[in-house]
């Protein structure tokens, strides 16, 4: 493309720009640039020579540590690994764009009819409800071009924006690069590593050099000191030593165990013949089957459903926020301790525990049970959730930070959709533990079929137990087969 002789005013402007790390390696160093308004600017240079680093200080993401650099306008920034959340639709992610205009955690119409049009302008107007993670690298390109549009910027930097496309695709990319900048009137600076697309598309080219890249001075490396040999593996005899001690030990923690039970010859004798006798009696015949109180059983299972629904869904409701708290990457210590603290709590003690105390402040029936599953659920549900919120992409969240994003924003619209589908498991596998749980709560008066499987035991019905018991496996295995559906559809990409 031919060079622009007109002189137009500076977009930016760097001199003397230097870039120390933390560690005292010197990135960037006497870096001069100035670049026009309307300029497309390709940086070259070999890996690790300062070109991301130069495009940081530019954005403002980076300081220069000595030396002055000034910009004018806004600027937007196109990763390299392009830091879209994948989860979400191109729609959705284009919109972040618009975070910086805006604090809600709704779009405007305005916002939406914009995207829409700037999605039509790169060519995914029919894919503006697709998921990310189903479009092609090409796609994904252009979403990420989108969505820094979206922000208005006087000044677009792109970083490797074709490092990972086809020599045909990179083309495409470049050329509408180029395109939006004309009729955007846009400054754009790109790093690239192909001189021949630097050629065709840009107007000038700068070089980042080695010199440009210098590492602080290597440390002087004294004389290896004399190191001396390693000490001497254990002997064999002393490792059957040790070997044969944890063996005598766990031998007579076991005798320990076995004579504190205390059995007697009788009871060793009759122990099998009793208990194949009780399995028996668990057996219904068809008479008792069609005898059995079906009305009770059925209206306490249908009350232990309720009560595993009602405490699952409270526990939920209540670990978001606490999720949140308890979170690295969202919460800041003086929250996230105190808050992981009370889950440590709320695990501690199991469900039966929970009820056992809910039955002595409040009463018998199901509100204790549905506390007491709250409780325990909420303790686990956190810790579920606060892990899937900390495994979020570090990446995206500092691509919604550049566009200063607030913390509740980020919450919703970079570490949520990506942890939805952990917490919809999580869930599911909670409501599953707390049907089991909830059927053996009213054991100590807290609601649900434990009450009928409690009454039947103390009057000697065993085969009225053995019909509940039948009927909670059944129950069970239903759960778990609907469930592990609905977990497969929810992590499906």
């Amino acid at each position: 493309m031919p060079t622009t002789t007109a002189i137009r005013p500076a977009a930016l402007t760097i001199h003397g720009g230097t870039y120390r790390y933390a560690d005292g390696t010197l990135a960037l160093s006497n870096v001069d640039l100035t670049v026009q308004k309307g300029e497309h600017l390709a940086i070259l240079g070999p890996s690790g020579g300062g070109k991301t680093t130069l495009l940081g200080l530019i954005s403002g993401r980076l300081r220069v540590s000595s030396g002055s650099l000034a910009t004018q306008g806004n600027i937007a920034t196109i990763h390299q690994d392009l830091r879209l959340v994948q989860q979400s639709t191109v729609l959705t992610n284009v919109l972040h764009g618009a975070l910086p205009r805006q604090r809600r955690l709704r779009f405007l119409p305005g916002d939406i009819a914009h995207a829409k049009a700037l999605l039509e302008r790169v060519g995914l107007a029919e894919k503006i409800h697709t998921k990310v993670s189903r479009l092609s690298g090409g796609q994904k390109q252009r979403v990420a071009v989108a969505r820094a549009l979206m922000s208005d910027p006087e000044i677009l930097l792109a970083d490797e924006p074709v490092a990972s496309l086809d020599s045909r695709t990179a083309h495409e990319v470049m050329g509408l690069l180029d395109r939006l900048r004309l009729s955007k009137g846009l400054t754009l600076v790109t790093v690239l590593h192909d001189p021949e697309l630097a050629q065709k598309f840009a107007d000038r080219t700068l070089h980042l050099t080695q010199s440009q890249s210098i590492q602080s001075s290597p440390v002087p490396i004294s004389p290896p000191a004399e190191v001396p040999p390693p000490p001497p593996p254990p002997s064999s005899f002393k490792l059957r030593a040790s070997s044969l001690l944890i063996l005598a030990l766990l031998a007579a923690a076991y005798l320990s165990s076995v004579s504190s039970l205390q059995l007697s010859p009788r009871q060793t004798q009759n122990l099998l013949p009793n208990l194949a006798d009780f399995a028996r009696r668990l057996i219904p015949t068809p008479a008792q089957i069609l005898s059995a109180p079906w009305s009770q059983i059925l209206s306490s299972l249908l009350e232990t459903l309720r009560m595993s629904l009602l405490g699952t869904t409270v526990a939920i409701v209540l670990s978001l926020p606490l999720s949140a708290l308890a979170a690295r990457n969202i919460a800041p210590p003086v929250l996230r301790f105190p808050a992981r603290f009370l889950l440590n709590v709320l695990r501690a003690v199991p469900s039966i525990v929970w009820a056992l105390l809910m039955v002595a402040a409040l009463g018998l029936g199901p509100v204790a049970g549905i506390i007491a599953l709250a409780a325990y659920s909420l303790g686990y549900l956190t810790k579920f959730f606060y892990e899937a919120f900390e495994s979020a992409d570090a990446n995206t969240l500092s691509a919604l930070s550049e566009l200063h994003a607030t913390p509740l924003q980020k919450l919703r619209y970079a570490i949520l959709p990506p942890a939805t589908p952990t917490l919809a498991a999580s869930s599911i596998f909670m409501f599953e533990y707390n049907v089991r749980a909830a059927g053996i709560l009213g054991l100590v008066g807290a609601g649900g079929i434990g009450y009928e499987l409690k009454l039947h035991l103390d009057y000697g019905n065993l085969h009225t137990v053995g019909l509940i018991l039948a009927l909670l496996v059944a129950l069970t295995l239903a759960l778990d087969a609907a469930s592990s559906k609905l977990r497969t559809r929810l992590t499906r990409p």
